[in-house]
């Protein structure tokens, strides 16, 4: 399950506004590399919408039936810094 938390505003070269959506993952627990140690995390991803600020709004807080995955696959649809880590929304 991803959750949308927020909604962010953002523009294309040509100056055209559109709105992404910020998703977050499931809480895992995860082992640090460095000292070992367990903690948790949820991994977040944006996406791009076709909404309103309105509707982008209203949908914080909804939940939907997909998960946030780091993929070493290259190619496919992708979202996130791609010279961070590639992430991609897979469905459940």
């Amino acid at each position: 399950m991803v959750t949308v938390k927020d909604y962010r505003r953002r523009e294309t070269k040509s100056r055209d506004e559109f709105f992404v959506l910020v998703l977050q993952g499931a809480i895992v627990p995860v082992k640090s590399k460095g000292y070992g140690r367990m903690h948790f995390t949820a991994k977040t991803a944006t996406l791009a919408s076709t909404f309103d600020e309105e509707t982008c709004k209203q949908i914080i807080g909804s939940r939907f039936t997909l998960r946030v995955q780091t993929s070493k696959i290259s190619g496919g649809f992708f979202i996130g810094n791609h010279s961070i880590s590639n992430i991609c929304l897979v469905s459940v």
